[in-house]
């Protein structure tokens, strides 16, 4: 087992020497090495392209982790020449894993081929024009967004031969004859949960085309996808083995929404589902189903918190509330935000309730909705905007920018080196300053901080050596600090109140 680092963006094939390793040599030498190897980026590779330049695919012939810097961060590009990712060792009698995570993958013939058990994690498939992945053996789509990919025959995002897994993710403005979306194929079997499948199109089958094939849809969202008439502008079926829905909306599609070209109805409802129009409509009778539904009430495919795009159901949707709660297998919806907020999960992909961003390492600006956000800005000096709902901030390392806005939000400081925060709008009757107990030496206790825990100074200068443990407002300066000098921690800043508020002891809670 090897971790090998990519320093270069160059296609190259002259062996890994000390400096300048392409990943194509990366690749080579992790194929040499028996067991499973990884491959990361160097982060000076951030915001890159690595183009192939050869008619030779990156070929992949042992088990491996490639480990990008994010989709937005690193891009294989296949120079509208080549298949970008072959993996395949060309045995049957053994399976090798590949984990391909946080790139992007474009502009190839097929953008990944599969004859193994592969794995795609929090990356981006897409402009590729002889499929984004063609699977024939097992794939698990994880986090991740296959887009604007084509095919001439069939299955233009993904066409799958054996079994496809997709999880929390979105095949969204892929074309092909059939299958616009995906393709399943013969005796091959789909599952599909917490996902959306969005604005793909086809002559047949515009999200997904079903040939003699198994498929199970949980928690997703099939809408705006298009196909030509009576031909299933979301899912077309032909002399198809099975089909399970449940919680599931399949409605807002162009022309009808869900279709048998051939065999017998096998769609069987699990229930909770909004679906549209079509000849296999009438069989979705179980509880809490609605049909002939032409309008969910979904908003545009957009950035609604997540990694990513979804349709986040509006105010009136009849999704909402509108779930069987025993039909949900996972914690979250396709954003990572919890599955169930009220008594009732909602229909689809994306539950409404609060978003939960996280920033990165670098300077974010991250800003909430409406709902009751958690909102993360990790090192950096971040800018985090609360909305009008119940929010949780946490500045993380570096000197971030932090408002609440209109609720009862929570500025949360995980770590004494947490720091140095600016909190603009602190509302001593609404909000609270949430400290971690082990963040902060373990001297306190958990809930309101303790009265003699807490004072009240004009400046810092003014504080006494008795005070041994706790927080110290400045008001003049409007600063809160933190002393522990049992633990060796000195008057520490935590953060600096714009607004000068009247704090209290009962504004911090230890938890």
């Amino acid at each position: 087992m090897e971790t090998i680092v990519v320093d270069t963006l160059d296609d190259e094939n002259d062996g890994v020497t000390r400096n300048n390793v392409s990943l194509r040599d990366a690749i080579n030498r992790a194929n040499a090495i028996p067991g499973e190897d990884t491959i990361n980026f160097d982060a000076d590779l951030a915001g890159g392209t690595i183009t192939l330049t050869t008619e030779e695919p990156l070929r992949i012939v042992d088990n491996l982790r490639i480990v990008g810097l994010g989709p937005d961060q690193i891009a294989i590009n296949g120079n509208n020449q080549v298949n970008v990712f072959e993996i395949d060792d060309g045995f049957n009698d053994e399976v090798i894993q590949v984990l391909l995570a946080q790139i992007s993958v474009v502009n190839g013939e097929t953008g990944i081929y599969n004859d193994e058990e592969l794995t795609v994690s929090e990356s981006t498939i897409s402009g590729n024009t002889d499929s984004g992945i063609e699977n024939d053996n097992i794939a698990n789509i994880l986090n991740s967004t296959v887009s604007n990919n084509t095919h001439g025959v069939t299955g233009g995002g993904i066409r799958n031969n054996y079994i496809l897994n997709i999880t929390n993710s979105t095949i969204s403005g892929n074309s092909a004859n059939t299958g616009g979306g995906i393709d399943n194929g013969n005796d091959d079997i789909l599952n599909i949960t917490n996902s959306t499948i969005s604005g793909n199109s086809a002559e047949t089958g515009g999200g997904i085309y079903g040939f003699s094939a198994t498929m199970s849809i949980l928690n997703s969202t099939i809408t705006n996808n298009q196909a030509d008439e009576s031909q299933g502008s979301a899912i077309a079926i032909n002399i198809v083995e099975e089909v399970e829905i449940g919680n599931s909306i399949v409605a807002g599609n162009i022309s009808t929404d869900m279709d048998i070209i051939g065999g017998d109805n096998v769609f069987t409802s699990l229930g909770g589902n909004l679906i549209g129009l079509g000849n296999a409509a009438r069989v979705f009778t179980e509880e809490r189903d609605r049909v002939a539904i032409e309008d969910p009430g979904l908003g545009e495919l957009t950035d609604n918190g997540g990694p990513t795009f979804t349709h986040l159901p509006l105010e009136d949707s009849l999704a909402i509330d509108a779930g069987l709660n025993e039909l949900v297998s996972l914690e979250s919806d396709q954003r990572g935000t919890p599955r169930i907020v009220a008594d009732r999960v909602d229909i689809g992909a994306v539950e409404i309730g609060g978003l939960h961003l996280r920033g990165t390492n670098g300077d974010d600006l991250l800003v909430g909705s409406d709902l009751d956000d958690t909102i993360e800005g990790l090192r950096g000096r971040d800018t985090l905007t609360g909305g009008r709902g119940n929010d949780v901030l946490v500045g993380g390392r570096g000197r971030d920018i932090i408002t609440g806005g209109r609720g009862r939000d929570e500025f949360q400081f995980e770590r004494i080196r947490d720091r140095r925060d600016l909190i603009t709008d602190f509302n001593p009757d609404a909000d609270l300053i949430t400290v971690s107990i082990r963040g902060f030496g373990n001297s306190l206790s958990r809930g309101i901080l303790a009265e003699d825990q807490f004072i009240i100074v004009s400046d810092f200068e003014e504080l006494e050596d008795s005070f041994s443990l706790g927080f110290v407002y400045a008001t003049d300066a409007r600063r809160l600090a933190y002393i522990d000098t049992e633990e060796d921690i000195s008057l520490t800043q935590i953060a600096i109140l714009r607004n000068q508020p009247e704090l209290e002891n009962s504004n911090i809670m230890v938890f």
